[in-house]
């Protein structure tokens, strides 16, 4: 017998406003990267200052800490699978996730080459593993896999350090030779998402897409323990009896807010203008952001789950839950219509705007999914790309409503 839908009144709340809070994060984040080119999106080195100081901010306040909420939130969700399918959950879950990898491979060739969901279904390939591990055990993995990938970007940054002492001649020409095939890379991008024709822009997104997938894998050890942490918290009834996790949740804050913030934002100022300004300094500033950015993670969501508790403020976001019921058709949407208002087949406006304006844009658009979320799942029992991957991954027919 195969599991159905949860109705609304058996979801748990909390978790779909979470969902939904964080694709405003990731949209602000890919917004980056769908309004202009990838290897201008990935340095600081703006020169106007509107759109120095956006970049700023979203480094500071955005990237690494809502992929890493997504992440988190994965996990929870397996969790929770793994709670109503029983015996079976392993094979299952699996199977899911192969469905998930086609949807992500196709996401990232033919419609934006930021894809992070076969980043997701390749990684949750080993979530089974740790299925009935203890919390403690978690928590050890936890740390080890963070420390793993934090010390993995300190030493590179440190290696590249030491060249510029000891060789700095030799590193400048280095370094000369990456700005100049940064400026090949910008320029070739710019023609082609901008101007075309389609096959040029299919054949350089998808060299995009593995350069990305490239990068990817070096946070793997971040996302990974973000998947534990989500096992973790529901190991640990955080989102079950939000009552008994109240003292967690204000350590959570704190440390989110006295530690986590400013450490992200020294990392994002370590990191400005990245290859342009100083490349030891981005590599030390990634290393730091592994660090910074759970804590900031999780200070978010205990800032949301306060807000939710709070007669005042819960009705300003208790509506994020209707987004957050349909996370995967959104994130989608979002790709969808962010290309087309900045690809050259639709309106044609990659790397002509602001980024302050591509930034209210993608507001508008994450905003606007909160009300078109509700009114489809009036009419339905679950988003139309929720409804196809739970098709295909049981091979037959499930009513959406």
């Amino acid at each position: 017998m195969q599991p159905i839908p949860l109705p609304g009144q058996e979801r748990i709340h909390s978790i779909d406003v979470l969902r939904g809070f964080a694709l405003f994060g990731i949209i602000a984040v890919n917004t980056l990267f769908f309004a202009q080119p990838m290897a201008m999106a990935t340095t600081l080195g703006y020169t106007g200052q509107p759109d120095a100081l956006s970049h700023f901010l979203v480094a500071c306040l955005a990237q690494s800490k809502f992929y890493g909420l997504f992440s988190f939130l994965f996990g929870l969700g397996f969790a929770i699978q793994m709670e109503r399918w029983e015996t079976r959950g392993p094979g299952r879950f699996r199977r899911r996730l192969l469905v998930l990898l086609g949807f992500g491979l196709l996401h990232g060739l033919l419609v934006w080459m930021g894809d992070i969901l076969s980043i997701y279904a390749l990684a949750g390939m080993a979530l089974p593993w740790f299925r009935n591990a203890k919390p403690r055990t978690l928590i050890i993995w936890s740390i080890c896999l963070l420390g793993l990938g934090t010390l993995a970007f300190a030493a590179m940054g440190g290696f590249v350090w030491l060249g510029s002492l000891i060789a700095p001649a030799e590193m400048a020409r280095t370094t000369a030779g990456i700005k100049d095939q940064t400026t090949k890379e910008i320029t070739k991008a710019l023609q082609v998402y901008g101007a075309g024709p389609y096959a040029a822009l299919f054949v350089f997104r998808a060299k995009e897409l593995l350069q990305a997938y490239g990068f990817a894998l070096s946070l793997l050890p971040h996302i990974f323990t973000m998947f534990l942490l989500g096992l973790w918290a529901w190991k640990q009834q955080v989102f079950q009896n939000l009552e008994s996790s109240l003292r967690l949740r204000q350590r959570a804050l704190w440390l989110g807010l006295l530690i986590g913030l400013p450490v992200s934002f020294l990392a994002a100022w370590m990191s400005r203008g990245g290859i342009v300004g100083s490349l030891h300094g981005a590599i030390l500033g990634a290393a730091i952001t592994l660090i910074a950015a759970p804590l900031l993670t999780f200070g978010y969501v205990a800032i949301l789950l306060r807000l939710l508790e709070s007669p005042r403020w819960s009705r300003f976001v208790e509506p994020l839950h209707w987004s957050g019921r349909m996370a995967l058709t959104n994130y989608l949407t979002q790709s969808l219509v962010m290309t087309t208002i900045f690809y050259f087949y639709g309106l044609g406006l990659f790397g002509k705007l602001h980024l302050h304006w591509s930034l209210l844009i993608a507001f508008s658009v994450a905003s606007a999914q909160v009300p078109l979320s509700r009114w489809w799942l009036s009419r339905h029992g679950m988003g139309p790309a929720e409804w196809l991957w739970r098709r295909l991954t049981y091979g037959r027919f499930t009513p959406s409503r």
